[in-house]
């Protein structure tokens, strides 16, 4: 009797300690109780990277959902979301496979999408994007590591010469400045020489530096160029006007180089000009005749002495007498 009981006891012990295993398991895999609990969404995805049945979904780090099933399709993998009822997914919205941390379980994370473009049902499928992969990563820090070392050992070989024995640039390098170093030596001694002279102000340049009256007048004389070249812009302002006014026709230079009526009259003058001239050469007229006949010259001299005379005659008479006389003077 004690026996069974025993037996009993221990069969009791062993279903509890298998249910409370499940348990464990079941929290452990944060898989749900109810398997009918949801609704579900397919994805996509060129490798899941040990995703699992039971791993979490979460969007915006909140879970919402687990991994229901896994899946080969038409060569690619199909991963079943269960997403809890309550969350709404829009349509355009992501999913991608995440890691939680180096050595972390995967899981899924859903991009929230626009609501404007509705909300996805029961067996609906969601657009997967690619994911980071560790191992991708991992193999590209090793081709840069390759890359890095090629790159080491040719600049190794720059350095320590070839295998036919070429010299090292560096040698080469220091042995063009051991046969120069005379030279090199007396061109810093110069160098040193100028500098002390440019500290103490000698020369021009030490006293654009340290004098500053110099630079003063420098400025000053760069001011005046600034002027100058101020006014002869504006010169050439005015003298553009100028030019312009004249290509209009405006002004006396403008009509007399467009205008061809001032042109005529100013022919009209040069041939009346011409004219006059022409008969002062000639023997016409009273003009031409004072110059080229001295005869009226000489009479006109004669009136002038007989004109003199009759004033001085005048000056010694009377007034009735100096009328008669200077009427006898005169005809």
């Amino acid at each position: 009797m004690n026996n069974a009981l025993q037996s009993i006891r221990v069969g009791i012990f062993f279903v509890l300690g298998l249910s409370l295993l499940y348990i464990v398991y079941e929290m452990l895999g944060q898989k749900d109780f109810s398997k009918k609990e949801g609704y579900h969404l397919t994805a996509r995805f060129d490798d899941i990277k040990l995703t699992a049945a039971g791993d979490e979904v979460r969007m915006a780090g909140v879970k919402i959902g687990t991994v229901n099933e896994t899946r080969l399709v038409e060569g690619q993998a199909e991963v079943v979301l269960r997403i809890i009822d309550e969350y709404k997914i829009p349509e355009d919205s992501t999913v991608m496979i995440a890691a939680a941390g180096l050595l972390g379980r995967n899981y899924i994370t859903i991009a929230y999408g626009n609501e404007a473009a509705g909300f996805l049902a029961d067996g609906n499928s969601i657009t997967s994007k690619k994911s980071f992969d560790m191992n991708d990563m991992i193999a590209k820090v090793g081709q840069i590591g390759e890359k890095i070392e090629v790159a080491t050992a040719k600049f190794s070989d720059f350095l320590g010469g070839d295998e036919e024995g070429s010299k090292n640039p560096f040698a080469n390098i220091n042995a063009l400045i051991d046969e120069n170093r005379e030279k090199i030596e007396s061109m810093i001694n110069n160098i040193h020489e100028v500098t002390e002279k440019i500290n103490r102000g000698d020369g021009t340049l030490g006293k654009l530096i340290n004098d500053d009256s110099t630079f003063n007048e420098l400025q000053t004389a760069m001011s005046d160029i600034k002027k100058t070249a101020s006014s002869i812009s504006t010169t050439f302002e005015e003298a553009k006007t100028l030019i312009d006014d004249i290509k209009k026709g405006e002004g006396t230079l403008g009509k007399l180089i467009y205008d061809d009526s001032l042109a005529k009259q100013i022919d009209d003058v040069t041939i009346n000009f011409r004219s006059f001239s022409e008969k002062l050469n000639s023997d016409e007229g009273t003009i031409g005749l004072l110059l080229k006949d001295d005869t009226i010259y000489r009479d006109l001299k004669s009136l002038l002495n007989k004109a003199e005379r009759t004033v001085d005659g005048v000056s010694d008479s009377g007034p009735i007498s100096a009328v008669g006389v200077a009427a006898n003077a005169l005809f």
